[in-house]
C-alpha cells in the first residue's frame, strides 16, 4: 500500500476516535503521529523535543497520540545501525485528519541521513518560522527560514484552455502546456505513428502515417536468419560500422532448436557482422546444430554457417564504388572511390632466391630479405618442450638436441601451468638453465633460489607482471640473456625447476624457444663445382663462375671456399667438367 492511501485511511481513524482521547485533550494542538513502513524497524527511534530542549514524548514504530501546548518543536530521529530508515517514514495529522507533516530520517532538514536527523514542527498558533522554502510552490512561505511541512503544487499546471492538458482546478501556469502531435499523441513527437513512407527504401514503414525522415536513401536490405542450438543464451550478434565500431543491430537469443529472422536496412559503406559464442562452441555442432545465413535483398550470400568458437567477425560493404583505394596494395581498385578495407598485402615478400626468407609466392619485394649469418647459413630458432610436475626444488631432466650459432634471448611459451591449491607456487617460480656444447652455461628465475655455482646466474627475472596472460592462461615473454655468451656447434641442454623451494607442485606445459640457435644446418656440398646445383658441371657452372670472375669478398659462387673467384676456381671447375655430383 502506497503512502497516500494509509494516509487516506487515517481520516476514518480520527473519525472514530474524535469522542474518544482527543476529547480530553486540553492544550492547544492534539494529533497522532505515525511511524511506519521500511525494514529493520528494530533500528528507528525518535524524539519529540519542545522549544525548552526537553523531549516531550519518544517512541518507535507505531501510532502515537499528541496532546501538546503550542511550541515550536523538533523532531529528532536516529537509527541505531546507522543506515537510514530504509524505508520508514513518519506522518503526523492534526486531529480532523489533515497531514501536517511527512518526513523520514533520510531526508530530514539537518542530519547526516544515517544515523541522525532533526525536522523542525511548530504545534499550535506559533511563529517558529518554519514553512515550504520553495518559491514556486503554492504555498510559499516567504518570512519562513527554516524547511517545514509540506510544500503544495497542486495550484500548478496549464492554464491555457486550447491546450491538451489543460488542467481547469489550476490557478498557475507551470509551462507544462502542450499540443497534440501528428498522431494525436498530447505531447507525442510523431514516434508513435512516424516512419519511412517511401516504398522503394529498404526501411519502408507499411504502418507509418507520418514520414519522420528516416528513410535511408540507396540503402540495402539484407536479412539474417538464425537457428538456435541447445544454449540459445550464448549466443549473440551484432552489426557495426567498420571506420566507427558503432553497434547498429544485435540480438540475443533465449529459446533453443527455434529460427530467428531479422530485416536489416543499411546505408551505403562498410560493415562487420560479428558473432559470439561465450563457450567457444558456436552454434554448431557439439550440443546441437545451429546455423546462420546473412545474404543481400538480391539473394547474394554474405555469409553462413555456425561453427566457429568463440567469435567470427565477417566485414562487408553495401552500395557502389567500394574498393581498396590503396595503390601499393595487391588488390588495388582503380575504379573504386571509398576504400571499403578490403585492401591485403599478401603479394609482398622476399623474391631473392638466395635469401633465407625467400617467398616462393611472392610477386612484389617487400626490401625485408635476410641473408645467411651463421657460417654461410641461415639464423633460425630452436625449441625445448616440456610437461613438467615438479615439487619445490625438482628439475626436469635435461632435453638435449644439436644446435649451432650463439644464444640471443629465450622465449618462453607457457600453454597452461597450474600451482597446487591454496599454494603460493605460479609458474613465477620457473628457474630456466642452459647448457652449451662448451660445458658453459646460464640460469635464471625462481624464488627462494639457490643458483648453480657452475652457471652464470642471471638474476632472478621478473615474470610477473611481464606476462601478459590469455583468457585460456596461456602467455609469452622473451628474456634477452646475450650477457650470457653462450656459443658453439653440438650438443646443447635445456631443463626447468620448480624454484619455490617449499612449493607443494608445479605443473606446467611449455616451449621454451632459444633464439640465435640452429639444428637445421646442411651437409656440405660434395661437388662444390655444381655452382647451380643442377646434378652435373657444365658451360653453365663455367659462365656462372666467370659472371663473377675476380671477386674478393662475398662471393656466392666460391669454389675452393677462400672468398675469392680466381683462376683456382676456374681450374676446378674445369677438371670436373661433365661430372656427375
Amino acid at each position: 500500500m502506497g503512502h497516500d492511501m494509509k494516509r487516506w485511511s487515517w481520516l476514518w481513524v480520527f473519525a472514530v476516535l474524535s469522542a474518544g482521547a482527543w476529547a480530553q485533550c486540553t492544550e492547544e494542538f492534539e494529533g497522532t503521529l505515525v511511524v511506519d513502513g521500511g525494514i529493520w524497524t528494530v533500528d528507528v527511534g525518535w524524539s519529540l523535543v519542545d522549544g525548552s530542549g526537553a523531549a516531550v514524548q519518544t517512541g518507535a514504530v507505531g501510532t502515537f497520540s499528541l496532546c501538546l501546548p503550542a511550541d515550536c518543536y523538533t523532531l529528532e530521529l536516529t537509527d541505531s545501525a546507522g543506515d537510514g530508515w530504509t524505508g520508514t517514514y513518519y506522518d503526523l495529522y492534526a486531529a480532523d485528519g489533515t497531514l501536517l507533516y511527512h518526513g523520514s530520517l533520510n531526508d530530514a532538514t539537518e542530519g547526516d541521513g544515517s544515523s541522525w536527523g532533526t525536522d523542525y514542527i511548530p504545534l499550535g498558533d506559533v511563529a517558529c518560522g518554519v514553512g515550504c522554502l520553495d518559491p514556486v510552490a503554492c504555498n510559499y512561505d516567504a518570512t519562513a527560514t527554516l524547511e517545514g511541512g509540506i510544500c503544495d503544487y497542486s495550484c500548478l499546471g496549464c492554464t491555457d484552455v486550447t491546450a491538451c492538458n489543460y488542467d481547469p482546478l489550476v490557478t498557475v501556469d507551470d509551462g507544462s502546456c502542450t499540443v497534440f502531435d501528428d498522431c494525436g499523441e498530447c505531447g507525442g513527437n510523431n514516434e508513435s505513428c512516424g516512419g519511412c513512407m517511401d516504398p522503394t527504401n529498404c526501411n519502408y514503414d507499411l504502418t507509418a502515417t507520418v514520414d519522420d525522415g528516416s528513410c535511408i536513401t540507396n540503402g540495402q536490405g539484407l536479412t539474417l536468419s538464425i537457428h538456435t542450438d541447445d544454449y540459445p543464451f550464448e549466443t549473440q550478434w551484432q552489426v557495426e560500422n567498420i571506420y566507427t565500431g558503432t553497434v547498429i543491430y544485435d540480438g540475443n537469443y533465449p529459446v533453443a532448436d527455434s529460427t530467428y529472422v531479422h530485416d536489416i536496412c543499411l546505408p551505403p559503406g562498410c560493415y562487420e557482422i560479428k558473432f559470439f559464442d561465450w563457450s567457444g562452441d558456436g552454434m554448431c555442432c557439439t550440443y546441437g546444430q545451429g546455423w546462420f545465413t546473412f545474404v543481400h535483398d538480391d539473394g547474394t550470400v554474405i555469409a553462413e554457417g555456425g561453427d566457429y568458437g568463440y567469435q567470427l567477425d565477417i566485414p562487408f560493404c553495401v552500395g557502389s564504388d567500394y574498393g581498396c583505394t590503396d595503390a601499393t596494395a595487391c588488390n588495388y581498385d582503380s575504379t573504386a572511390l571509398t576504400d571499403d578495407a578490403s585492401c591485403n598485402y599478401d603479394c609482398y615478400g622476399c623474391t631473392d632466391p638466395t635469401a633465407c626468407n625467400y617467398e616462393l609466392s611472392a610477386t612484389l619485394d617487400d626490401g625485408l630479405c635476410e641473408y645467411p649469418q651463421l657460417s654461410g647459413y641461415c639464423a633460425c630458432d630452436e625449441f625445448y618442450h616440456f610437461e613438467a610436475t615438479l615439487d619445490g626444488g625438482q628439475s626436469t631432466i635435461a632435453v638435449n638436441q644439436y644446435g649451432a650459432g650463439q644464444l640471443d634471448s629465450i622465449k618462453l611459451h607457457i600453454t597452461s601451468w597450474d600451482g597446487v591449491s591454496n599454494d603460493a607456487t605460479s609458474v613465477n617460480d620457473m628457474v630456466i638453465r642452459v647448457d652449451a656444447p662448451d660445458g658453459s652455461c646460464i640460469a635464471f628465475g625462481g624464488f627462494f633460489y639457490d643458483p648453480p655455482v657452475e652457471c652464470q646466474y642471471l638474476g632472478d627475472y621478473t615474470f610477473y607482471p611481464g606476462f601478459l596472460y590469455e583468457p585460456d592462461g596461456s602467455a609469452l615473454l622473451e628474456f634477452d640473456v646475450s650477457e650470457g655468451g653462450l656459443s658453439g656447434e653440438g650438443g646443447w641442454q635445456v631443463k626447468i625447476t620448480n624454484g619455490y623451494w617449499t612449493s607443494d607442485g608445479l605443473t606446467t606445459v611449455s616451449d621454451i624457444e632459444l633464439v640465435g640457435l640452429c639444428n637445421n644446418i646442411p651437409e656440405p656440398n660434395s661437388c662444390p663445382e655444381d655452382l647451380n646445383q643442377d646434378g652435373v658441371v657444365t658451360v653453365a657452372d663455367v659462365l656462372l663462375l666467370l659472371g663473377s670472375f675476380g671477386c674478393t669478398s662475398g662471393c656466392n659462387v666460391d669454389v675452393n671456399g677462400d672468398d675469392a673467384l680466381n683462376v683456382a676456381d676456374l681450374l676446378m671447375v674445369l677438371s670436373a667438367f661433365s661430372s656427375e655430383c
